[in-house]
């Protein structure tokens, strides 16, 4: 039997904090916005940040699909600063190509299993907004998710 989790609003971000760090070869994620810090201290988003750092200070491959400015409309200004620390942590990232805006929201856990739904890697959306995401586990599901991933990765724009 595989195993599905309802994750709403903020039941989210503990979750993911726990995968991230049993994490133990690659995560492959795609989000719209991303956050590394806000005003107040060590906010949630700032969190993540850090357990994704920690990951790839560890080995872990991160490859990420975010909306960028080479991919060109309406890129929230946080993803300019996240995109700057990712790449200095040594994450790998991405953009799609011919402006088409990376809106889905996947984390796939070494190839095992992952998270999917509206949640970005944001603030608001760990502790305000109204969202819904998935885990699961299912091996047909995730080889669909992990297709889905490489091809966008493979045919995208490598952002530096």
């Amino acid at each position: 039997m595989q195993k599905c989790i309802f994750l709403a609003d903020n039941t989210l971000f503990e979750d993911l904090i726990i995968r991230v760090k049993r994490t133990r070869f690659s995560l492959d994620i795609l989000t719209f916005k991303m956050e590394t810090e806000r005003k107040k201290k060590q906010s949630k988003a700032q969190i993540l940040f850090e357990a994704l750092a920690a990951a790839i200070a560890r080995g872990i491959r991160c490859r990420l699909i975010m909306h960028t400015s080479q991919a060109g409309r309406g890129v929230p200004v946080s993803n300019k600063r996240a995109l700057k620390k990712l790449l200095e942590s040594g994450a790998e990232v991405r953009a799609l190509k011919n402006e088409r805006v990376q809106h889905a929201k996947l984390i796939i856990f070494d190839n095992e299993d992952a998270i999917i739904g509206s949640h970005n890697l944001s603030e608001k959306s760990f502790t305000e907004n109204a969202e819904i995401s998935i885990y699961f586990a299912d091996k047909i599901l995730l080889y669909q998710c992990q297709q889905y991933f490489d091809r966008l990765w493979t045919s995208g724009i490598i952002y530096k």
